[in-house]
């Protein structure tokens, strides 16, 4: 094993290899020697490496420190050379434990050892390096270590905002519906054990849509940041508030009884109605509907509660109390209103699945960097009786709870891979992003069924890139591999869409095979005001990268929103500013084609 030392003092000396000294001495050989000049090479590349490069001596004294180390460091070569490692590069609480480790290290009872500390610069910023150290050994015993940093502070950063993500809803910035089910999980099992009860309140906002069509989206946002801000300031300290999607919200309320939870209600009620908001020029009055269900009496699990609140805020839409617009769950809630209700839109999708009354709409989706149309997304509508178009959030989540779901998925091919036939004859070249849903993941035939309709129109597969969703992926993993993995065998490609509203793991996007990734448009709104938006969205797409996936942003509204995007290098871009929805083809986006 060759050693290394510094040849002269401070800047500028040269790094020798001490095999050509006599045994044991560290030699000091002056420019320009042949031996140094050949090992100068060396030393040029270690200072041109973007990692920190020391070696230290048998008492832990820096002897070397490349470019790099300096910088990164904020000191001089001189202001390094020849002072302990521990004192120099290691933040005093954790000094003398890395002195042991490396003391260790020295003797010979470790080869190597690895750890992270925090870099405290004079300037008053810290990073956190990344340390990996090697004993080396040489003649007469004689020991060094050479140690190699990687500053992984953007990194760890990254992670960390990543993590918040996983537990909180990144409009409103309280917890999330995961994290709002992880915790009830916990305060069931503790307490049934212990014996004591509590209460979920769950509501949504009155005539939100209307909110979000007359004020538009940035009016339905602030609405939603305000109710966020009243529950965190008026509810218990023990109180666990969420968002759990759209304009629906739910709170914790443990160890109270049924009176507390009412009492709660009724404050919560009153608080929420006295938020006014201006919608043109007119002033609007905020009202919610709220249901109760208390435990263990209207449910043992996480399930069973949540869908027995959902029941019984649906009740508050229809009944009033002195004390507000709310409702407490009761047990022939389960079969009057909501029941008739699925039955009714039942009916109208098994009528639009047997009378061709399901159309589809298209949204470009446009190439970050030139404007130019990528792709579009395929977008469901049914047609009412009348004629007017019903948006799927109106029948989707009856369709799912109704088995009729994968039906709708299987006519959405089928129109896709029409219109993509009609167009192939027209010779315009063309690709779709399709929405499935879950349920649609673990059905055999869909296989058979997309292969069927490729050859029929004679389409290159390439053409259809399906879209699911991360919730429904990450609940479907081993279907939904098996089901991708055959589909990209046929030339096909995935996107998972709505990233960001219900995190899991990058640990899943390793698992799963995807060519895309859509980040939810809850991420992308508030881009222009929020600087925690704006470095979530950084981190994600950055990490997107390079897991060799190609990012699509929603929900891009402005010009500002998408110039920042552009700045990020996020690869594709869909929103209003660029293009509606629309019947038929849009040749070219409505927006510049750089902002």
């Amino acid at each position: 094993m060759l050693f290394v030392k510094s040849v002269g003092n401070g800047v500028g000396a040269a790094m020798v290899p001490c095999g050509c000294a006599p045994t044991g001495v560290w030699p000091v050989l002056p420019r320009p020697n042949t031996a140094a000049n050949q090992f100068s090479n060396v030393v040029q590349l270690l200072d041109h490496a973007r990692l920190i490069v020391m070696l230290l001596d048998e008492s832990g004294i820096i002897l070397y420190v490349n470019d790099h180390g300096c910088r990164l460091a904020g000191m001089s070569e001189g202001e390094l050379v020849q002072h302990a490692f521990t004192d120099a590069m290691i933040e005093e609480g954790s000094s003398k434990r890395i002195g042991d480790s490396l003391m260790k290290l020295l003797r010979g009872q470790q080869t190597h050892f690895n750890h992270e500390s925090v870099l405290e610069r004079e300037d008053g910023d810290s990073l956190v390096i990344d340390w990996h150290h090697t004993r080396l050994k040489g003649s007469d015993d004689e020991s060094a270590v050479l140690c190699i940093g990687v500053d992984v502070t953007l990194r760890r950063k990254a992670e960390k905002n990543l993590a918040w993500l996983a537990d909180h809803d990144p409009l409103t910035k309280i917890y999330n519906r995961r994290r709002l089910e992880a915790d009830l999980e916990k305060i069931l099992h503790r307490a049934g054990r212990y014996g004591h009860g509590g209460a979920v309140l769950y509501f949504d906002i009155d005539e939100f849509k209307l909110i979000n069509d007359t004020g538009g989206h940035s009016a339905g946002d602030d609405l939603l940041c305000t109710i966020a801000g009243r529950l965190r300031q008026s509810q218990r300290a023990t109180d666990l508030p969420a968002r759990m999607g759209g304009d629906e919200f739910a709170i914790i309320l443990d160890e109270t009884d049924e009176e507390g939870a009412k009492q709660a209600a009724e404050r919560l009620v009153q608080n929420l109605s006295s938020i006014t908001i201006r919608l043109g020029d007119l002033s609007h009055h905020v009202s919610i509907s709220l249901g109760m269900v208390l435990y263990p009496q209207h449910g043992q699990t996480v399930e069973e509660l949540l869908t027995h609140a959902d029941m019984a805020m649906y009740h508050a839409k229809r009944l009033k109390h002195p004390g507000g617009r709310w409702h407490c769950f009761e047990k022939n809630d389960t079969g009057q209103e909501m029941m008739r209700r699925k039955v009714n839109w039942r009916a109208r999708i098994e009528h639009a699945l047997a009378n061709q009354k399901f159309t589809l709409f298209y949204q470009p989706v446009v190439v970050t960097g030139n404007g130019t149309i990528h792709h579009y997304e395929a977008l469901l509508r049914m047609t009412g009786d009348d004629g007017e178009m019903i948006l799927p959030g109106e029948f989707i989540d009856v369709a799912e709870t109704c088995g009729l779901i994968s039906q709708i998925d299987f006519r959405v091919v089928q129109l896709a891979c029409h219109e993509l036939g009609r167009w192939r004859r027209q010779n315009r070249s063309v690709t779709l992003g399709i929405n499935l849903s879950a349920q649609t993941l673990d059905v055999p035939g869909f296989v058979p069924f997309v292969t069927t309709q490729i050859e029929r129109y004679q389409l290159n597969p390439a053409q259809l890139n399906f879209e699911i969703t991360e919730r429904s992926a990450v609940a479907n993993m081993e279907p939904a591999q098996r089901m991708m993995r055959e589909m990209q065998k046929l030339g096909c490609t995935f996107a998972l869409d709505d990233f960001g509203i219900g995190f899991s793991s990058w640990l899943y996007l390793k698992q799963l095979p995807l060519n895309y990734l859509k980040l939810d448009s809850s991420l992308t709104r508030l881009l222009v005001d929020q600087q925690e938006d704006r470095a979530f969205v950084k981190a994600i797409n950055e990490m997107s990268h390079a897991l060799g996936l190609r990012t699509i942003a929603e929900a891009v509204e402005n010009a500002a929103t998408l110039e920042i995007l552009q700045s990020f290098d996020v690869d594709m871009v869909q929103g209003y500013y660029l293009g509606k929805p629309a019947p038929h083809l849009i040749n070219e986006v409505t927006a510049p084609r750089s902002a």
